[in-house]
């Protein structure tokens, strides 16, 4: 009768055949510490901190007086317009205003914009993300669904889940994530999509429109 011995490295199996090796007797791995994390190299596992990656707001809005609108309602696929002189942060060269005018916005005018432009030059390989809460005149029984998307018409591709506002006290946090990937365009669009409407809802001009909030981050 013969036997095969089966070693690992140095480590041979007992009298009943079994074989105990520790991970070490496998593979040379250097024990990580706090905010380390084991990575494989060339010939063995090694240690890699765990390096963070500093957010950079690009874009943001934030409270202002109120102002006087006429009663302009939104539609279903019409984009989320936003007064201009709301912004207290947008960053040259990486975004820019697409005016509110056309097919999918409550009103023509240019001073409010109903989508942005982000420009590879600048953002090229960054992780975007995006946040908002949209703040219409509306009724109780009203219900919009909306959600982030890159495009303006009705042709478009999200960015993030629909999210809900319901009546006059309630709406959700809208998030989005985009990639700007070397095979985009030199810039894109993105918008706040309203993919769903049931009730009535116009633009807010009164202490209402305080509750938006839009804020734009990257990650490098």
């Amino acid at each position: 009768m013969s036997h095969n011995l089966i070693n690992v490295n140095t480590i041979e199996p007992n009298r009943g055949g079994e074989i105990s090796p520790a991970l070490d007797d496998v593979i040379t791995i250097v024990s990580p510490q706090d905010g380390e994390y084991l990575a494989k190299g060339a010939t063995d596992w090694e240690t890699v901190s765990l390096a963070g990656q500093p957010a950079e707001n690009i874009f943001n809005i934030a409270d202002y007086i109120s102002y006087s609108v006429g009663a302009y309602p939104y539609g279903q696929l019409d984009n989320y317009i936003v007064y201009k002189n709301k912004t207290t942060n947008i960053k040259s060269g990486a975004v820019s205003y697409n005016n509110a005018s056309g097919s999918y916005v409550p009103v023509n005018n240019s001073s409010w914009w109903q989508s942005l432009y982000l420009y590879k030059s600048a953002l090229e390989g960054q992780t975007i993300i995006f946040e908002a809460n949209i703040a219409p005149e509306t009724t109780t029984s009203t219900k919009i669904e909306y959600q982030w998307v890159k495009g303006h018409t009705n042709v478009y591709t999200p960015l993030g889940p629909p999210v809900v506002a319901n009546g006059q006290g309630h709406c959700d946090t809208a998030y989005g994530r985009f990639v700007y990937e070397s095979s985009e365009a030199s810039n894109v669009l993105v918008s706040l999509k309203i993919r769903y409407l049931s009730g009535y809802a116009e633009l807010s001009g009164s202490v209402r429109h305080m509750a938006e909030n839009i804020t734009i981050r990257t990650y490098g």
